[in-house]
């Protein structure tokens, strides 16, 4: 069962998506929740600190589990990639609003307390994906690569499509008024893919 913290957070989130950072009060926050503001401030102390905790919650789950991964590494390299490919496709399509926050809030607003505690974590994300890559680089079991350019096409085309919701459903040949570019169909397709593409563009005798 969802705990309150979590609710609050979950409902932030989509008044975010829909009225940005700035348009979003927590007078808002707390109606849409059904907390009073104190309950909200209890948890999170004021909206800056609320999302900071959203961005934690987000971004944290890739590094947590691209590191379980490597914990439990029994697999290829190649296949570590694969596995960490699918992570980052069902985890954005998963959670798409949070996405466009960001890509909104970083893009419109960089200089922002919260555009720069991002960035940060996301920095810290792309540092931990680049030693694997650079690790299979040197274990010769992938090719050699630009391994800062391969991950900015790789997570670069999953937010693209996440982004541009409507026009890449058209491109599809898809409705946007019925489809989602995150229902079950698209996201395999998505999956296919990106591991194709990791799997092609890796491959060491390429």
């Amino acid at each position: 069962m969802e705990d309150k913290k979590d609710h609050i957070l979950k409902t932030a989130e989509n008044l975010f998506s829909v009225n940005g950072f700035k348009g979003t009060t927590t007078r808002m926050i707390a109606q849409e929740s059904k907390v009073n503001l104190g309950t909200l401030t209890y948890y999170f102390g004021n909206k800056e600190d609320l999302f900071k905790e959203l961005i934690k919650k987000r971004i944290g789950f890739y590094k947590t589990n691209i590191k379980e991964k490597l914990l439990q590494h029994k697999v290829g390299y190649m296949d570590l990639i694969l596995e960490i490919g699918d992570i980052y496709v069902d985890h954005m399509m998963s959670n798409i609003a949070f996405h466009r926050i960001m890509n909104k809030e970083i893009m419109t607003n960089s200089d922002s307390e919260a555009a720069k505690f991002a960035t940060t974590h996301i920095i810290e994300n792309r540092k931990q994906l680049a030693s694997i890559v650079n690790k299979a680089i040197q274990k010769k079991e992938i090719r050699k690569i630009d391994t800062d350019m391969f991950l900015n096409s790789l997570i670069g085309t999953i937010l693209h499509m996440a982004n541009t919701e409507s026009m890449t459903l058209k491109i599809m040949g898809q409705d946007p008024k019925k489809d989602k570019i995150n229902n079950h169909k698209n996201t395999k397709r998505i999956k296919t893919f990106i591991r194709d593409y990791i799997s092609v563009y890796l491959n060491p005798s390429f």
